[in-house]
């Protein structure tokens, strides 16, 4: 199992893997863990504008920071059913 600390974009987490496979040059691991470091934390919780979690976008082949929050869970969704 190895760690990976993601530095993309400054993001502030990390997360281990378990070694899966080999196929076309690429490897494939299972992501077991994920942690943040403590800065980003705040009151205790993680502070999602901190640790700035990335987004593959496969239409355009491209990585973004996911932004602002937009609504609530379990909550937001009900006003469409």
């Amino acid at each position: 199992m190895k760690e990976i600390k993601n530095e993309i974009f400054g993001a502030m987490f990390r997360h281990k893997c378990r070694h899966m496979a080999f196929f076309n040059a690429r490897e494939y691991s299972k992501i077991v863990n994920v942690s943040v470091d403590e800065a980003a934390l705040t009151d205790g919780k993680v502070d999602v504008s901190k640790v700035k979690p990335i987004t593959f976008d496969p239409f355009n082949n491209a990585y973004h920071v996911v932004g602002e929050k937009v609504g609530d869970a379990w909550g937001s969704g009900k006003a469409l059913m």
